[in-house]
């Protein structure tokens, strides 16, 4: 296997560099603007220098220079009509031509000469069926044909791309998850603090997906696998809106109570013909709700309910988004050319999660959670001429969550066993006045019924929501300003440079709270709350309460209120302390050149990271030489600055296959919770109260990194057909890992986040794309990757530092490791005038059909002995031993078909509606998502089949099997059943 590692990577090296020494990334889709460049000719093929060339119904246009060259920059992502016009000459316009954010689209002109009356030539064209780079662009055409709903869904049927069954999670070329970007309208939409997106939109908004799965350009930055670029619709001068209607009822008994509700509308402020290109206005709203958050299959829902419903397993969501566009070049008819573009998006989500031990008897007890996401932006664009543009933008970003258990309402306040005063549902988990059957304040329910299959009710012990603990807060609030200049070189001799550069400054406040408040009730409630209820005079808190309930917390005080200062208990420790102020910064520059037989880009990116908090001085020796725990202790973390080049090249082989390659280093800033520990924890365990079942966040990580190889061809068969296949190879170094550390007088030791681990990826996309024609379009993709390395996410090596042992040094499957993957996308639609006449012409008349088939080969688990029970019944969850070596076995393949019937008809003038017949797994395939390592199964341990499990199974008797099988059907191991839903779309341009 080494020996293979090593061949594929000298190939890459060999064959780019044998072509050339200067590489660049040749693709990138970073931006909300796309470029139109081209050149002029006459019939004969000579140049025409200072013909006129401009996009219809807009500012925007240029003159070709003295080699019949043109470059119109900073274009918006659409479709356009762009007119060439000469004195002598007929004027023509080429029409259909579809700008990608990003991408250079190219539109040449062979013009003829006319008489004193000249004609327009109008020529419909046809998008070039080569891009130089890997990634994929997914207009809401395709979106619209297609039954995918959701970014990360429609995105995960590209090559290099891997997503679990469940649809929660994707890894691009084999990376870890959260190492996507998304983009929407330039905004990064990623929480700083956990990585998760917080974009939430709705396909009626969606203009254009641009996927980058690898060679993306400096302009990226804080990225190590994928970027997915998401343009949305725009208003224009004329009025357009969309009512969209889903829901899942027509699926009778069947149901799992699936229903969206969408509506959209754009177009001009002021509606005259004369000033609706000043000003326009675009905005959609989305409602969703879930019966059923995450369906299984139908099998497995009805062992934990009659009807097939999983209770208490709901998402109830809103999202809307909206922009804005002031032409200012509009209105002064381009002397000044200036675009002010405004944009606010947002969602609310309330969502239970699913705990298998609660599930049958007291789902009601399954976690709730609440999110909720805005962000804004305002940008000035300016243009100088048609070759010059910069834009300066101001964006801002709030993101919540709270999580507790569905006994309470995250907004409840009881009062206390006294009636007297009131206080925070967690702070009351431990009264006997609020959680029926407790013996004392403080105590727990003892678990002893259902043969200790399933809980208790009202126990709250086996519940966690953040950071393991049963009650969590985070807040984040982000500032960031970019700038970013390009200017186009148009030379003959030299070729055409595209030079970009920029910057960016973002400003986060992170408050975080965890804690776990069984203890809690044991305060005395005068210490907190007065005469008035819920006001919190002068928090008082033990650090012993503190541990007792895992307190963890920056910008809230002990009882979760929100604070700027720190608090400090009797003794002068440090309970919690104030908010988090990281810093973060970025510069790049690049150059796209462009040759009449290669193009290269040169680009460089530096990062810098600013924690803006203290680390203790040595984690081996923390009280140091005085033997006290105290400020003197800690330093201030240093700043990381970080340089990362990115480079590639593309040519023509001939005028149908172009050969592209790339390399390019690439970092990613930990997740910014993973950088801070609570001083308090840090006390406790100087004095030796933790143990490595803690694993302590790290102010010193650094960026994880990335090293990426990559080569391609893309070969055009005709006007219509595109062929891709690229080979890639990647090394990721510094991911975080859990690792472990002893006092050097092994007075405690305990488990720490650093970097660590590495991996190794390698891989083949493949790609084949079918424009419509004779009513047929067709995609299909594969990838064959293999994913190694020493840990899958950042907790892979928990049992490992809790054993005290050091991390392997040797690289084995990846839990994502995820070897075959693909899809096959008919789509198959008729038009008005290519149908017969009378009845069928009738039914035929714009009817589509759209088939999407994929597959994959599953994924790789650890082959364990089954000597103890994984579900924790008898005694406390244990891990098996392996009987194999790690991840070298993989579940089943995965087979699914999805079917989607629509037919649009018009109701009057330009309204029209789209009623559609939605079937996914159509075939009711069973999907399996995870298995049990002792057993290979997705629903059965294997611990049953051991000597532990038949005793257990003869002292219980057969109910206990029973509902132990039950159990066993973990529904996370499960993907979706077959789903028939119903859609209708009304729309109006």
């Amino acid at each position: 296997m080494r020996l293979f590692n090593h061949f594929f990577l000298a190939l890459l090296l060999i064959l780019a560099f044998k072509v050339t020494d200067t590489l660049s990334s040749g693709f990138e889709f970073y931006g909300t603007t796309g470029k139109v460049t081209g050149v002029v000719r006459d019939d004969k093929g000579e140049l025409l220098i200072g013909a006129r060339v401009e996009i219809e119904g807009t500012q925007f246009r240029s003159g070709t220079d003295e080699s019949g060259q043109y470059a119109i920059l900073n274009v918006p992502v659409g479709t356009y009509s762009v007119k060439c016009s000469y004195v002598g000459y007929e004027s023509q316009i080429q029409k259909d031509v579809k700008v990608s954010a990003d991408i250079n689209t190219e539109v040449n002109f062979t013009m003829s000469q006319g008489g004193v009356v000249l004609d327009t030539t109008v020529i419909i064209a046809k998008r070039k069926t080569i891009d130089n780079g890997s990634g994929k662009i997914i207009s809401s055409t395709t979106i619209d044909e297609g039954g995918i709903r959701g970014i990360e869904n429609i995105v995960a049927k590209t090559s290099g791309i891997v997503q679990d069954e469940k649809g929660q999670n994707i890894n691009i070329r084999g990376g870890r998850d959260g190492e996507t970007q998304i983009i929407i309208d330039g905004i990064v939409t990623n929480n700083p603090l956990d990585r998760t997106s917080t974009a939430n939109v709705s396909n009626g908004a969606l203009q254009e997906l641009a996927v980058l799965t690898g060679g993306f350009s400096a302009e990226y930055g804080n990225v190590l696998s994928g970027v997915i670029n998401v343009t949305t619709k725009s208003a224009s001068t004329k009025f357009s809106g969309s009512v969209d209607l889903v829901s899942d009822f027509i699926a009778g008994k069947r149901s799992q109570g699936y229903n969206i509700y969408s509506v959209s509308l754009g177009g001009p402020v002021i509606p005259t013909k004369k000033l609706a290109k000043y000003w326009s206005i675009f905005g959609n709203y989305e409602r969703q709700y879930f019966l059923v958050d995450q369906p299984v299959s139908t099998d497995v829902a009805l062992l934990w309910s009659p009807d097939g419903i999983l209770p208490n397993f709901s998402r109830d969501g809103h999202s809307w988004t909206g922009k804005t566009i002031i032409s200012i070049d509009e209105m002064t008819k381009g002397k000044v050319q200036i675009n002010l573009t405004a944009g606010y998006s947002g969602n609310i989500e309330k969502s239970r999660q699913w705990v298998g031990s609660f599930g049958l008897y007291n789902s009601f007890m399954n976690p709730k959670i609440k999110d909720e996401n805005q962000q804004g932006f305002f940008k000035i664009n300016q243009l100088f001429g048609s070759k010059t543009f910069y834009d300066l933008q101001a964006s801002y970003l709030r993101s919540t969550s709270v999580g507790s258990p569905g006994l309470f309402s995250m907004d409840e306040t009881y009062k206390d066993r006294n009636g007297q005063w009131t206080y925070p549902w967690y702070l009351a988990v431990g009264d006997t006045n609020v959680i029926p059957g407790l013996g004392s304040n403080g105590s727990s329910i003892s678990n002893n019924v259902n043969f200790g299959v399933f809980r208790n009710p009202y126990d709250l012990a086996g519940i966690t929501v953040f950071a393991n603990n049963l009650f969590g807060k985070r807040k984040t609030d982000q500032l960031a300003f970019n700038l970013n200049f390009t200017h186009q070189v148009l030379t003959k001799k030299f070729g055409n440079h595209e030079l970009k550069f920029g910057g960016e400054y973002k400003q986060y406040k992170i408050r975080m709270y965890d804690v776990n408040p069984l203890s809690y009730s044991t305060i005395n409630y005068n210490k907190y709350s007065d005469s008035s209820g819920f006001v919190v005079n002068t928090p008082v808190i033990s650090d012993d309460d503190g541990n007792a309930a895992f307190l963890n917390a920056f910008g809230y005080d002990p009882f979760g209120n929100e604070s700027d200062v720190d608090y400090l208990d009797n003794a002068g420790l440090n309970v919690t302390e104030g908010p988090l102020k990281p810093r973060v910064g970025a510069f790049y520059f690049l150059d796209k050149m462009e040759f009449s037989y290669f193009n290269t880009n040169l680009g460089i990116r530096v990062d810098y990271l600013d924690p803006n908090t203290t680390v203790p001085i040595d984690y081996q020796d923390l009280k140091g030489p005085d033997g006290q725990f105290n400020g003197s202790d800690f330093v201030k973390v240093d700043k990381t600055i970080i340089v990362s080049p990115r480079l590639g090249f593309s040519f023509p082989i001939t005028d149908k296959t172009v050969f592209h390659a790339q390399y390019g280093k690439f970092v990613q800033l930990p997740a910014l919770e993973n950088l801070y520990t609570n001083q308090r924890v840090l006390r406790d365990l100087a004095d030796g109260g933790v143990g490595y079942f803690t694993i302590f966040n790290n102010p010193l990580l650094k960026p994880e990194k990335t090293t990426a190889y990559e080569l391609g061809i893309k070969h055009s068969a005709g006007d219509y057909l595109t062929l891709g296949l690229t080979a890639y190879y990647k090394e990721t170094s510094d991911l975080i890992q859990a690792k472990n550390i002893k006092a050097y007088d092994l007075s405690y030791g305990f488990a720490i986040y650093d970097n660590g681990d590495f991996g190794i990826i390698r891989g083949l996309d493949f790609s084949l794309d079918l424009r419509r024609i004779n009513r047929l379009r067709a995609s299909i993709s594969y990838g064959l990757a293999f994913a190694s390395g020493t840990g899958s996410d950042i907790n892979t090596l928990s049992n490992v530092a809790y054993n005290g042992d050091e991390p392997p040094k040797l690289p084995n499957a990846l839990d994502f490791d995820q070897r075959h993957t693909g899809a096959v996308e008919l789509d198959y639609r008729w038009g008005t005038d290519d149908v017969p006449k009378g009845f069928w012409g009738g039914v035929l008349s714009r009817l589509g059909i759209n088939v999407l088939f994929s597959f994959n080969s599953g994924r790789p688990y650890t082959p364990q002995n089954n000597s103890t029970d994984p579900l924790g019944v008898v005694s406390g969850l244990q891990g098996n031993q392996p009987i194999a070596p790690i991840n070298s076995a993989y579940y089943p393949w995965n087979y699914k078909l999805d079917l989607k019937i629509d037919k649009s008809v018009k109701i009057f003038d330009k309204l029209n509606a789209n009623i559609y017949l939605l079937a996914l797994n159509v075939l009711d395939q069973e999907l399996i998502n995870a298995v049990f390592d002792g057993s290979g199964e997705a629903g059965y341990t294997g611990w049953l089949d051991s000597f532990p499990g038949k005793q257990w199974a003869q002292q219980n008797g057969p109910e206990a099997v029973r509902l132990y099988n039950i159990r066993s059907h973990a529904i996370n191991n499960y993907g979706p059943p077959r789903q028939i839903r119903l859609g209708l779309r009304l729309f109006f341009n």
